[in-house]
């Protein structure tokens, strides 16, 4: 490589140009100095004399006294490099590697100061931000329904509040991130404590100790159509979903009423299903009118329950299998009484064990069940709630209305209940 260097100098600067060229050719003899070779033709005036380098030359590394020297006298100069022309001194290296370990301290505080405050945080669930949850139990009880559990990540069950406390109906908002889309679910305060060995059914329990109230259970109809509801039944266990709320669909009343009625259809039963699963929870008396498609649209645990419920005075449940011919009508159904106060009478808990005893719903003493449908009810509802498909929600009440700013239910009441005298005043359709 021929580097020709022609700047123009006058008077002593050529002078000293002439000097220094002069004294970098009698250090010629030095491998480690580039060769100067003697000016072509004499020494030109305002020339300085051609200088031949050799970038390979150049590129040779100084002995170990010139790099010491050098990296005292310049801490910040350039890096000598090698033949391959990479970072060989120590300080470049250092330079890197202290460049590295700024780098994952900085994403670690980034890490930290944003998912795990998220994680971290007292709340099971936050109303204006979503956090995560794990599927820790999923089972396909029906052809097209899922149970599936979900545990909260990271938190700490010493200083988390219990999500279920019996004072409103309530859904959690579950996204989607592929589509950014999200459905709402009604959780019940129940969880898996692992399964029967002989029959692989699920050993169902209520939510009584403080470690487990990061917890509850979800149904899920699966639907061919539905692309979040595919979504949903098709994650795995250990997978991570985000949740929000809670979502209040109903707040309770201070003062309740003795007795209440309960229309829902399919997985429409789960806000009743969740008060009365919640312990401690102090509710109405319920006449519960379930409408199936099948038999099996429910878990067999949950038969359970609500004969358990039936067994405690908490609740009177009738099945309507549409499979087998059975139809919810307005004989079934009574007039609105008058309001009358609960009193202490159907306070008493579900049930004073924790555990859920493990039982068939075919081996379920029926006389009994039907023994307590034929009992005369304490006072007749004076309140009613109505949830399900939106066609069965107008079968049975009228089409609702929410076409207002504050998203007020305004329809006017019709359907079987129209029938029987109900009215805005006293219906109540969970949507």
């Amino acid at each position: 490589m021929f580097i020709r260097v022609r700047p123009v100098l006058r008077g002593r600067q050529v002078s000293a140009v002439r000097r220094l060229a002069s004294k970098v050719g009698d250090n010629t003899a030095d491998p480690q100095r580039g060769k100067i070779d003697p000016p072509l033709n004499g020494p030109l005036s305002g020339d300085v004399p051609l200088i031949r380098l050799k970038l390979a030359d150049v590129r040779k590394p100084h002995t170990v006294r010139e790099q010491e020297t050098n990296s005292e006298q310049e801490p910040h100069g350039a890096e000598e490099t090698g033949d391959g022309g990479s970072p060989k001194s120590r300080s470049g290296k250092s330079r890197v590697v202290f460049a590295v370990v700024a780098a994952g301290l900085a994403g670690a505080y980034y890490y930290t100061t944003t998912n795990t405050a998220t994680e971290n945080t007292t709340d099971l669930l936050r109303p204006d931000q979503f956090v995560p949850f794990v599927v820790t139990y999923k089972q396909k009880y029906d052809e097209d329904h899922y149970l599936i559990e979900l545990t909260r990540k990271q938190y700490n069950p010493a200083l988390a509040s219990p999500l279920f406390d019996g004072a409103a109906m309530w859904s959690v908002e579950i996204k989607q991130p592929d589509i950014n889309i999200v459905r709402n679910y009604t959780p019940l305060p129940l969880y898996v404590d692992g399964t029967d060995p002989e029959t692989n059914r699920p050993r169902l329990r209520l939510l009584t100790r403080t470690e487990n109230h990061g917890r509850f259970l979800l149904l899920v109809k699966r639907y061919n159509t539905g692309e979040f509801s595919r979504w949903l039944t098709n994650r795995k266990v250990f997978d991570e979903v985000q949740l929000r709320g809670p979502c209040v669909e109903y707040k309770l009343p201070q003062t309740l009423p003795e007795t209440v009625a309960f229309y829902g259809a399919g997985t429409g039963v789960l806000p009743l299903l969740q008060l009365l699963y919640t312990p401690g929870a102090v509710v109405p008396f319920v006449h519960a009118f379930v409408s199936l498609h099948k038999h099996t649209d429910l878990p067999k645990e949950l038969f359970y329950l609500n004969w358990l419920a039936e067994q405690r005075q908490k609740a009177k449940f009738r099945y309507l299998i549409s499979e087998a011919g059975e139809r919810l009508t307005a004989k079934q159904m009574a007039q609105p009484a008058p309001f009358q106060p609960l009193g202490s009478a159907s306070t008493a808990p579900l049930v004073e064990n924790e555990a859920v005893p493990d039982t068939k719903v075919d081996i379920l003493p029926k006389k009994s069940i039907w023994d307590i449908f034929k009992r005369t009810p304490r006072v007749h509802a004076s309140f009613a709630f109505v949830c399900g498909p939106e066609t069965y929600t107008t079968f049975v009440s009228g089409r609702p209305n929410l076409n207002n700013l504050g998203q007020i239910d305004t329809g006017a009441i019709g359907g079987l209940l129209a029938q029987n005298q109900w009215t805005l005043a006293n219906i109540k359709r969970l949507l």
